[in-house]
Order: structure tokens, then sequence, then C-alpha cells
């Protein structure tokens, strides 16, 4: 593509006159007419003048332009569309690292909470097996009686 435009560019400047040159083309005379001896007056044929170019190729020059522009536009849209992507995978990132500490978060509360269970159920058991029933007031009550009898019949002797 850059070679076309490359090679169309320089046809381009090899069939345009000179006009930067600010000379004009003057037909020159040749030695034969310089000479004053000679009565034979030879004429060099002007040069040619430029003909303009082809009307495809400039079409096809314009074409090239456009298409070079397009691709330029092109490829800064895509530049930006990379460096969006690169942001994109970067949230993604940090999201998927702030799940999974979630997940081990919630994991950890979870253990937490059937620790704090388990230990919640051992001490209601220490405390059912440590509470005092009827059954067992009535019989530390024979006891205490059955200490006093004793007692009484101990020191009444």
């Amino acid at each position: 593509m850059l070679l076309m435009l490359m090679l169309t560019v320089t046809a381009l400047s090899l069939s345009v006159p000179d006009a930067s040159s600010g000379q004009t083309h003057l037909r020159q005379q040749s030695f034969a007419e310089s000479s004053q001896i000679s009565d034979i007056r030879a004429y060099r044929e002007p040069t040619p003048t430029p003909t303009p170019p082809d009307a495809g190729l400039i079409a096809a020059c314009a074409e090239a332009v456009e298409e070079l522009r397009a691709a330029r536009q092109l490829l800064a849209s895509q530049g930006k569309q990379i460096a969006l992507q690169a942001d994109l995978l970067a949230l993604e990132r940090q999201i998927s690292d702030r799940l999974k500490n979630i997940r081990t978060l919630d994991a950890a509360e979870k253990d937490a909470l059937r620790d704090a269970i388990a230990a919640k159920d051992s001490a209601i058991k220490t405390l059912k097996k440590n509470q005092m029933t009827l059954l067992k007031k009535v019989k530390y009550l024979v006891y205490g009686a059955a200490a006093g009898v004793v007692i009484y019949a101990v020191t009444r002797k």
C-alpha cells in the first residue's frame, strides 16, 4: 500500500513540470543557428509540454490517500480499544481478588460461628449437669437432716 502510494507520488512528480524553478521553456538555438557563418538554420524542436496526468491515476491516488486516512483512524481507535480492554481486565482481576477474599472471609466466619455454637453447647451441658434440680434439693435436704440427727444424737449422749 505504501509502496503503491510512493510510486504514484513519484509518477506525478515526474509528469508535472517544474513550476518552482520559475524557468520557462524557451526554444533554444542550436550551434548551427548561433553560428554566423552558416547559411543553414537548424532549429531544435522545442521540449514538448508535459501532458496532464491521467484522470484514472489521480482517482487512484485520491483513493489511496483516503484509504491511508481510514487506516490511521482505525489504528488510533484500535489503540484506544486496547487501552480500554487493559483497564477492563485490571478491573476484572480486582473484582475476582475481592470475591476470593469475601469467600475466604465467609468460610472463616462460618468456622468461627461453628466454634461459637460448639462452645455454647458445651456450656449448656455443663450448666445442666451442675443445675440444681428438685430431686437434688430433696437429696441434699435429706442428707442435712440425717447429719443433724447424728450430730444431735452424738452431742446428747
